[in-house]
């Protein structure tokens, strides 16, 4: 009989060897833990003690910049449900409470003094400074600047008939934030998954809006793994 300790040190000595889930076996125990739990209903007393056990246990503590950026990618293309009624008067007596404390208000105040941004809303930046700044930011001198890949030519097969095949299949739809072309009033943009315009297989594309496309001219290759990982998904399940 396995004891509790040493299923711990089994689970501990896998991850030190690097093992860890394949996307298949992701997706299954994805979808046979769907459900788990539906239906039941928590008493008040019940939430209020694990409430106050999970402030008791992440009191003080604070997640590596690691942590963070893995958690900010797990949580990329979820929709998050709309805030009910209750849940916004519930907010709105809460912050109300919070602004009454002459504390939270000297906090706040200076909070926004020791914002670097703290007194520019409203101006703008003066000819020689824009032009300063567009020096220090052209071509090479730029951080994001990839050696002139953005001027390289899209191959002949990326025309509108396949972009307009590809944003119907997705019901003119983002495949990141789900917004609707309509929204924007403004046609989907056509990602290319690794960057390359001369890739141009329908397996290395995939629809966005113009604002999940802007954020893709950072991290890249983070965006590479993500992108993969999400058509790889989408074929096993057959959307």
């Amino acid at each position: 009989m396995i004891t509790k300790q040493k299923n711990k040190n089994m689970v501990k000595s896998r991850r030190e060897r690097g093992y860890w889930h394949s996307p298949e076996t992701k997706l299954k125990l994805s979808l046979s833990l769907k459900g788990y739990g539906a239906g039941r209903k928590l008493s008040e007393e019940t939430k209020r003690k694990m409430s106050q056990n999970h402030a008791r246990h992440w009191k003080g503590k604070t997640f590596s910049k690691e942590t963070r950026e893995k958690m900010s990618l797990a949580q990329k293309g979820k929709k998050k449900k709309p805030l009910t009624e209750e849940q916004k008067e519930r907010i709105r007596k809460v912050t109300k409470k919070l602004w009454e404390s002459e504390e939270y208000r000297e906090k706040q105040r200076l909070n926004a003094l020791n914002n670097p941004n703290y007194g520019l809303r409203g101006k703008h930046h003066s000819q020689k400074t824009i032009v300063t700044l567009r020096e220090k930011n052209t071509l090479e001198k730029n951080p994001n600047w990839l050696g002139g890949k953005s001027f390289e030519p899209y191959g002949i097969e990326f025309n509108k008939k396949l972009k307009r095949k590809l944003r119907k299949q997705v019901g003119y739809q983002c495949t990141e934030c789900g917004s609707h072309e309509n929204e924007s009033n403004r046609k989907l943009s056509i990602h290319h998954i690794d960057y390359d315009k001369r890739n141009n297989n329908e397996n290395n594309l995939i629809v966005l809006c113009q604002k999940c496309h802007v954020k893709t001219n950072h991290n890249r290759m983070d965006w590479i793994e993500y992108f993969t990982f999400k058509k790889l998904l989408g074929e096993m399940i057959g959307t």
